[in-house]
C-alpha cells in the first residue's frame, strides 16, 4: 500500500471506477488492442484487471496479436487471458501449440492454463520444458507440474530429482523442482526426495545444504535484497557502485574474484576465506601487552592491524601468540531464504567493475613488546 510520507502513515488509494475507463474508451476497447508495443502488455493487464467489456473485439484479432511474434511476449501471453475468458473451439489444441513456442512468457502463460483445463495434454508441454526450457521456463514448469495429476507427473518427478542427486542438488530450477516434489502426494517420489535429502546430509562438503540455490538466480532481485533486505542490511557494511559502507570489501569487481560456489562460500561461510583488509584478529606480544583489529596487512616481517583508524605494525618476532583471524560478517545462509541467496549470488556474478577506491590508510606505528 502507498505511504503518506508527510505523516508515515499508510495511505491506501481508493477503488478505482471502472466506469471512467469505458468513458474515456468512449465505451470500445479496441483502442487498447491498437497501442505502441511499448504499452500493449499495460493495455491488456488493464482489460483483465478492470474487467473491462471485449464483445466489441472479435476472436480474429486476439487469436492474430497471439500468434503475431512481432508483438512482445508478455503483451502476447495477456491477449491469451483475455482469450481464455471467451472459451474459443480448440483452445486447448492453440494452448498446446503455444507452449511449445520460444517465446518463455507465453509458453508458460499457455502450460498454465493447460494444466487447469487438460493437465493430461499439459504434462508433454511441462516435460519438454523442464529438460530443455530456458532457466525462467524450467523453474515456472515445476511450479505448475507440482498439481498435475497421474503417473507420468509422478514419474517425471522422480527422475528429475535422481538426476538432481547426482548433480550434488546444482541446477538452475533446484529450488522450484524440491518445492514442487515436496507437494506431490505419490510414494515413490517422496523415496526420490528422502533419497536426494540422505545424499545431501551425507555430504562432507560444508556447502551441500545450500548448492541448489548455487544456478539460476535473477541479479535484479538479487540487488534489490543486497539494497533493502531488513535482516540482511548488507549494504551497512558494504558498496557497489554509489553509496553503501566500507566495513566490508567493495563488491564492484567482485564477480572477478570468483565464481558462483566463491560467492555462495563467501555468503554463508563467509570466515572461510577472508578477505585482506577485514578479517579481525587478536596479537599477543612477548612480555603480555595485547593488540587487536582489522589485519590489513601480512607479509613475512610482520602484522599490519588497524584499530580504531590506527594502523599498528608488530614484528613477527615479537609475537608470542595470536587468535586465528575472524569475519565480523554474520553467516547469511538463515538470513535469506533459499531463493533471496540465490538471487543474491546471480547479482554478485555479474559486479565486474575493475574500477574501486582504494582505502587510503596512515602510516604504520611500531608496536613493540
Amino acid at each position: 500500500h502507498p505511504v503518506d510520507w508527510s505523516t508515515g502513515r499508510m495511505a491506501p488509494l481508493p477503488a478505482r471506477d471502472a466506469g471512467i475507463i469505458h468513458k474515456v474508451l468512449g465505451g470500445s476497447v479496441v483502442p487498447l488492442f491498437q497501442t505502441d508495443a511499448e504499452f500493449l502488455e499495460a493495455s491488456l493487464s488493464l482489460i483483465l484487471r478492470e474487467k473491462l467489456e471485449i464483445s466489441s473485439v472479435p476472436d480474429s484479432t486476439i487469436e492474430a496479436m497471439i500468434r503475431n511474434e512481432e508483438v512482445p511476449g508478455p503483451a502476447r501471453a495477456e491477449a491469451l487471458e483475455i482469450y481464455a475468458t471467451r472459451q474459443p473451439a480448440g483452445f486447448d489444441e492453440l494452448l498446446a501449440t503455444l507452449a511449445a513456442g520460444k517465446e518463455d512468457d507465453l509458453a508458460v502463460a499457455a502450460l498454465r492454463r493447460l494444466v487447469k483445463t487438460n493437465p493430461a495434454a499439459a504434462l508433454d508441454g511441462l516435460s519438454k520444458s523442464v529438460t530443455t526450457g530456458s532457466t525462467r521456463r524450467k523453474q515456472e514448469a515445476w511450479k505448475l507440474a507440482a498439481t498435475v495429476p497421474g503417473e507420468g507427473a509422478a514419474t517425471l518427478f522422480v527422475h528429475h530429482v535422481a538426476d538432481l542427486q547426482k548433480n550434488s542438488g546444482v541446477s538452475p530450477a533446484a529450488l522450484e523442482l524440491l518445492d514442487a516434489a515436496a507437494a506431490r502426494t505419490e510414494p515413490e517420489v517422496k523415496t526420490a526426495l528422502d533419497s536426494f535429502k540422505t545424499a545431501q546430509a551425507a555430504s562432507t562438503d560444508s556447502l551441500t545444504p545450500y548448492l541448489p540455490s548455487l544456478e539460476g538466480g535473477n541479479p535484479k532481485k538479487g540487488r534489490q535484497i543486497f539494497e533493502s533486505h531488513p535482516d540482511g542490511q548488507c549494504m551497512r557494511c558494504h558498496s557497489s557502485g554509489h553509496g553503501g559502507g566500507d566495513a566490508g570489501p567493495n563488491l564492484s569487481g567482485v564477480g572477478l574474484r570468483g565464481d558462483a560456489r566463491h560467492m555462495l562460500e563467501s555468503i554463508v561461510e563467509p570466515g572461510a576465506k577472508i578477505a585482506m583488509g577485514y578479517g579481525i584478529a587478536g596479537i599477543t606480544l612477548k612480555g603480555g601487552k595485547e593488540v587487536s583489529g582489522i589485519v590489513v596487512a601480512d607479509s613475512e616481517e610482520h602484522v599490519d592491524l588497524d584499530s580504531s583508524g590506527k594502523i599498528l605494525r608488530v614484528t613477527k618476532t615479537d609475537i608470542e601468540s595470536s587468535t586465528p583471524t575472524v569475519s565480523s560478517m554474520p553467516p547469511m545462509g538463515h538470513m535469506l531464504s533459499p531463493g533471496e541467496l540465490r538471487d543474491v549470488v546471480a547479482w554478485l556474478t555479474q559486479q565486474k567493475d575493475k574500477k574501486q577506491e582504494e582505502k587510503k590508510r596512515p602510516e604504520p606505528e611500531l608496536v613493540k613488546p
